[in-house]
């Protein structure tokens, strides 16, 4: 099965999505294909992923760009699985499969909703929560994985039912 990770902030040697996530499928025998920003390493092979880039997405308006990239870089791929760690790799996973198939993995290992609210002013993040929380809910009804690493997240994914 050809598994592509995508990711928007997590650089080619992540501790969980290369190193637990990528070397794990590729050791099952998946071709495993890492869409990851720029960084120090370059190449295109190592311990059997494949490397693609997209350029580096510092700021949350370039992050959102950032999903076009990914898009674009994933589209020559055409994986049967696209894993996503962050919020905006989930956001191209989803449209990715929208537009040309595949299924959508979304690996939570950290709590996005607060996460996503400290780029807001403060004043705005009590409100930005509940609002990131309410979409992510509606993009896991499209989602045919959601992977919680922690079991404090699980009371916001309560009676959720994936595809």
């Amino acid at each position: 099965m050809k598994i592509c990770l995508l990711g928007v902030y997590h650089d080619a040697f992540d501790k969980r999505m290369y190193h637990k996530v990528g070397r794990s499928l590729m050791k099952a025998g998946h071709l495993v294909i890492s869409i990851c920003p720029e960084g120090e390493f370059t190449g295109e092979l190592r311990d059997g992923i494949r490397f693609r880039y997209i350029p580096k997405a510092p700021g949350l308006f370039r992050r959102f760009c950032a999903i076009g990239h990914l898009i674009r870089a994933a589209h020559k791929e055409r994986a049967d699985v696209y894993v996503a760690p962050e919020a905006e790799s989930w956001v191209a996973a989803l449209l990715i499969k929208l537009i040309w198939g595949g299924k959508v993995v979304f690996d939570m290992h950290e709590h996005v909703p607060s996460k996503f609210s400290h780029y807001f002013p403060p004043l705005l993040r009590p409100y930005v929560v509940p609002v990131t929380r309410w979409a992510m809910r509606r993009m896991a009804g499209y989602t045919d994985h959601v992977i919680l690493t922690r079991d404090s997240f699980e009371a916001e994914w309560a009676g959720l039912k994936t595809p």
